[in-house]
């Protein structure tokens, strides 16, 4: 994490999401710019967090591991996500890892400020049940798609997930060949049966390997195959 002293660049963020809108004038000057880089963990499972922040550029992804070391996707974060809600209400550790797929800026808000200036604040809780619920039902949807679709249907949307931005245009993603066996227990299958599915899309021109990537092809192709479902 690298802390960014830009207020001009804070300032066209908090303009761009409209915080001022939600937050108070207390909440707004302490808040502070930070960037992450790619693979870089913003929160770990089980570590206490003492910071909300606002996902304004890049993008995220939310995952949960097991005691057995197994790992399971859960969801990816586009602006304006928000990473510690929770945690700021319930004064509970972190339960998901939340890893920066490619350099990400955050917004920074200390929950001391927060439990300040923020906690009593009608404006501010909607806006955190809002987004704790849009969560609750991403989640909900998700794990339904992990129990009943086939993995070229999980496989076709994490791969739109991973590839596709904010401004719904495409660039490279996580996926190298190298990953697929991490990629495999994200989505709770073998590394043998994904990787049959890989060869599959690969034979009908949904995908191409290529400098040890796996990169879109066919992206209409993978939206049909997902049927409107992403994780985020």
């Amino acid at each position: 994490m690298r802390k960014i002293y830009n207020p001009k660049l804070l300032e066209s963020y908090i303009e761009k999401y409209n915080l001022k809108d939600i937050c108070s004038i207390e909440v707004l000057k302490a808040m502070e710019l930070f960037s992450y880089e790619r693979g870089e963990q913003i929160c770990t499972v089980g570590e206490p967090l003492d910071c909300m922040f606002f996902l304004v550029k890049g993008k995220m992804k939310v995952y949960t591991t097991m005691e057995n070391a197994k790992s399971l996707l859960l969801r990816f974060y586009n602006p304006l996500s928000i990473v510690g809600d929770m945690e700021f209400l319930s004064s509970y550790k972190v339960r998901c890892n939340v890893e920066s797929l490619k350099e990400s800026l955050v917004i920074g808000i200390k929950f001391e400020t927060l439990m300040q200036y923020a906690y009593d604040d009608p404006k501010f809780l909607r806006f955190l049940n809002k987004n704790i619920v849009h969560k609750l039902y991403t989640i909900s949807n998700m794990t339904s798609m992990n129990l009943l679709y086939p993995v070229e249907n999980r496989f076709a949307s994490y791969l739109l997930s991973v590839n596709v931005d904010e401004q719904d245009s495409l660039y490279r993603g996580e996926i190298k060949t190298s990953k697929l066996t991490e990629v495999a227990t994200l989505l709770g299958t073998s590394y043998r049966h994904l990787n049959r599915t890989v060869q599959d899309f690969i034979a009908k021109g949904i995908i191409i390997r290529e400098k040890g990537f796996i990169s879109i092809k066919d992206i209409e192709k993978l939206k049909q195959l997902s049927y409107g479902n992403l994780y985020e």
